[in-house]
């Protein structure tokens, strides 16, 4: 039994901050132990923003993906908030609080009504932008530079979009 001093953190290594030889190591250990891995950790998806978005200020590349609007609402198991209800309980993006005084706040169309999922069945996320979090919800400042965001942050963001089914009418 070990017991960790107070200021101690314990955290989950993500791929992107293990080198090869520990992800490999780690994959041997879990191998020769028969353990399987309850999330995935070191086959996990990496994503990066390309140049063009590293220079700009929005994510754009998830326009045209059609997804239902229960996947969208879905995002709260990963974080996720839903933005703040607005005229009739219409609700028109998503907030991912990353860290470090961060925000990912993702635009929904058509967006959707609180209480009624099958009033817009679906959505399509035109974009995505980051602010600071103490920006107001109804009132966002100019988006922050994609290129403050750390790489595992960025992968996350990226992934969570990534994952969403898309639309089956």
């Amino acid at each position: 039994l070990y017991t960790l001093p107070e200021n101690a953190s314990v955290g989950i290594a993500h791929v992107l901050n293990m080198p090869a030889s520990a992800q490999a190591a780690f994959g041997q250990i879990l191998a020769d132990y028969e353990i399987l891995q309850p999330f995935r950790q070191l086959g996990r998806e990496i994503h990066t923003l390309t140049e063009d978005e590293l220079q700009g200020d929005k994510i754009v590349r998830f326009a045209q993906k059609t997804v239902a609007t229960g996947s969208v609402m879905g995002l709260i198991n990963r974080g996720w908030e839903r933005g703040q209800a607005q005229d009739a309980g219409w609700v028109g993006d998503f907030i991912k609080p990353l860290g470090a005084g961060m925000c990912a706040v993702a635009s929904l169309d058509p967006g959707t009504i609180v209480g009624d999922l099958s009033y817009e069945p679906s959505q399509r996320i035109t974009e995505i932008t980051v602010h600071s979090a103490s920006d107001s919800r109804w009132n966002w400042a100019d988006p922050l530079p994609l290129s403050s965001l750390d790489p595992v942050m960025t992968s996350e963001l990226l992934r969570d979009i990534d994952l969403l089914p898309l639309y089956q009418q």
